[in-house]
């Protein structure tokens, strides 16, 4: 972590961005402690934050668009 991205995350004024943050990389971490590469992280963190897989269905299902 540089030192750019740590001021800003711990000058950030929303606590719960913070605390996403900090969350996402304990899991990175982890992840590095498992063994995976900093490429394998990436792949991982980027797939779980991916939300298209879940922007099915809606109002537009519903009608048949």
């Amino acid at each position: 972590i540089d030192d750019k991205l740590l001021t800003q995350i711990i000058d950030d004024p929303d606590p719960q961005r913070k605390a996403e943050v900090l969350a996402t990389l304990d899991q990175a971490f982890e992840l590095m402690r498992q063994g995976k590469s900093q490429e394998e992280v990436y792949d991982i963190m980027k797939q779980m934050t991916d939300r298209t897989k879940q922007a099915g269905g809606g109002l537009a299902y519903l009608m048949g668009l």
